[in-house]
């Protein structure tokens, strides 16, 4: 069953998630009840794909009292909110989208993530110019992803060189930041890749963890 938000289709689909943003981002921002929706939106698209999962309010000191989705053997709830928190802290500037909502949500699918991580893995690295980055701004959903996941997997072949024997891996520690999330041990290269593109300082990001790990 479809529904539609002022031209979005709603299908539950992660590829819905990235249109809401993509096309609603002005009124993600100054609207609280239509963050509020699509807050709403992102539990039920979770569980849809998932094909299980129950609403609850959540019992964290930060979050308390707020609705959450518990997964069936994790105990660390899905909490919307925490989406949308991620999205205003970049909605000043391109940020991290169109995007952030679909990946916070979708990191909580093993069965989503894990052919991503295949894709990852099947990706050739390629010559990384940290001083001249590509520009994530005004690209379309569509594009953003390959940008980034051909950026990690290259900027991951930079750590590998340093840590032999790495390589990436999917974060199954649902008490961590990085639950859910593609990741080389020690480090989340995607969020680094992505919020160096959203700010411009992704050549100071990368090569600052470089340098910590040339020196261990």
């Amino acid at each position: 069953m479809t529904s539609q938000i002022n031209g979005v289709t709603l299908d539950h689909s992660y590829d819905s998630i990235d249109q809401i943003e993509a096309v609603h981002r002005e009124r993600l921002v100054a609207d609280a009840s239509f963050r509020g929706a699509v807050g709403a939106y992102l539990g039920q698209t979770l569980v849809a794909r998932l094909g299980a999962g129950e609403w609850d309010f959540s019992e964290e000191t930060e979050t308390v009292g707020e609705q959450v989705v518990h997964l069936p053997g994790i105990k660390k709830p899905f909490q919307p909110q925490l989406a949308i928190a991620r999205f205003l802290a970049f909605a000043s500037t391109q940020g991290d989208g169109p995007g952030v909502l679909r990946d916070y949500t979708a990191r909580w699918d093993h069965a989503h993530q894990r052919p991503e991580l295949v894709r990852m893995l099947a990706l050739s690295p390629r010559p990384v110019d940290l001083t001249s980055p590509p520009s994530i701004e005004g690209l379309d959903a569509a594009r953003y992803r390959p940008v980034v996941m051909q950026l990690g997997r290259s900027i991951g072949a930079l750590y590998a060189a340093l840590r032999p024997g790495v390589t990436w891996q999917l974060g199954l520690d649902p008490e961590s930041d990085s639950y859910g999330e593609l990741l080389m041990p020690g480090w989340t290269v995607l969020k680094t890749v992505r919020k160096g593109l959203s700010n411009g300082t992704l050549e100071k990001l990368v090569t600052e963890r470089l340098e910590r790990l040339a020196k261990n």
